[in-house]
């Protein structure tokens, strides 16, 4: 969170680029500080350890706003349904590497234990450090470059974001959105080692890995579905069924729960169940995953595009938090079905205000763009 608002702010005043190089740095050194300086004894290897995966999570909360911003002004176009696609298609590459540490984990899995975590973390350097190297010094675009107002103070920021007459109701289909999908998205990342080990009863870690990576795995084609889904139905389409999705997945699961869970339950319940979890993690990784990210670049102006996408951001990254212990903690308290019926409340509470919240104009200018661009394919078809 505090990486997402100051370095939205940052990407405001300074540049996309300059911004991207910073947070790019402070990654690399946290991860760097993380996998060499914890020495001593646990106290103070955890201190170390603490402090730099903080540092860490600063630099990869400024990459939200960053990133989508960068990627949809370096689009080179106007052209709504081109910047998305750009936004979308870099956000891909979140699906591949929530996988990869799961991979590299059982790559690394017979080593010893400190040379696992040191590893594991100093590998966690390479990405940020391709980012500083393509960002550093790069120049930014020309929509940014291209505005006239001066470098507001943070305050006047603030100001500038919420002058907009509409500036609650994008805040609310950003920021609120965002806020109850990561409820289920961060939430279901608690919960996946869980899952797998009531499917797979007697699995060890190994195979608990495996599992988990497999199950995250359905992100990939889930998210590139979604990228897809984009161009043909827009951002609102696109998140307002997303989120009736996520929670029929929740509904289905809370419905068929008790009957696929029971002491004695058979191979046959425990595919059944597997399948109602893949379908859940696939409807977590589709619509609003995508559309949260996108929206935000679509919805601000370049002046305060990523200050407002950060505090978006940070408002999603809230939602991660209580994700976290609602899964955690709160199923133990009500149980699976509770939850599973609270988590689809939620989501179809943000079905709603995506629905009401987003206004229509977005998809009419995309389908407007769209009719335009088959006429032209068209029309040059025929000569």
């Amino acid at each position: 969170m505090v990486g997402m608002c100051t370095m939205g702010y940052v990407g405001d005043l300074v540049g996309r680029n300059k911004a991207f190089a910073i947070t790019s740095m402070i990654m690399v050194l946290s991860s760097v500080g993380s996998a060499v300086f914890p020495f001593g004894g646990a106290s103070q290897a955890y201190a170390i350890i603490g402090a730099c995966r903080f540092f860490l999570g600063v630099g990869i909360g400024g990459c939200y706003p960053l990133s989508a911003a960068k990627s949809a002004e370096e689009s080179g176009c106007a052209d709504v349904l081109a910047r998305n696609q750009r936004a979308g298609a870099a956000f891909v590459f979140q699906a591949i590497a929530a996988i990869i540490p799961y991979l590299v984990g059982m790559i690394v899995y017979t080593a010893g234990i400190e040379f696992q975590f040191r590893f594991l973390f100093a590998l966690g350097a390479v990405p940020p450090a391709i980012v500083l190297w393509c960002t550093w010094g790069a120049r930014e675009s020309e929509e940014w470059t291209s505005k006239t107002t001066k470098p507001p103070t943070a305050k006047e920021q603030l100001l500038l974001g919420f002058e907009d007459p509409n500036a609650w109701k994008n805040l609310a289909a950003t920021g609120l959105c965002w806020f109850l999908y990561d409820i289920a998205y961060y939430g279901s990342n608690q919960w996946t080692p869980k899952m797998t080990e009531k499917i797979f009863v007697g699995s060890d870690l190994l195979s608990t890995t495996w599992h988990t990576a497999a199950g995250f795995s359905i992100g990939l084609p889930s998210v590139m579905h979604a990228l897809w889904v984009l161009k043909k139905i827009g951002t609102k389409s696109l998140q307002v069924w997303g989120f009736v999705l996520i929670a029929t997945s929740c509904l289905l699961i809370a419905a068929f729960w008790e009957m696929l869970t029971g002491e004695h339950s058979t191979p046959l319940q425990n595919n059944l169940l597997f399948v109602l979890y893949i379908f859940f993690l696939f409807t977590v990784n589709w619509g609003p995953n995508m559309s949260t990210f996108v929206l935000p670049q679509e919805l601000f102006p370049v002046e305060i595009r990523t200050t407002m996408n950060g505090i978006a951001a940070g408002m999603g990254k809230l939602g991660a938090v209580a994700g976290i212990w609602l899964f955690d903690k709160g199923s133990e308290l009500c149980g699976v079905v509770t939850l599973m019926l609270i988590v689809a409340a939620l989501n179809l509470f943000g079905a709603v205000v995506s629905y009401y919240c987003i206004d229509d104009s977005l998809w009419k200018k995309q389908k407007a763009q769209m009719d335009e661009a088959c006429e032209d394919s068209m029309a040059s078809s025929v000569a």
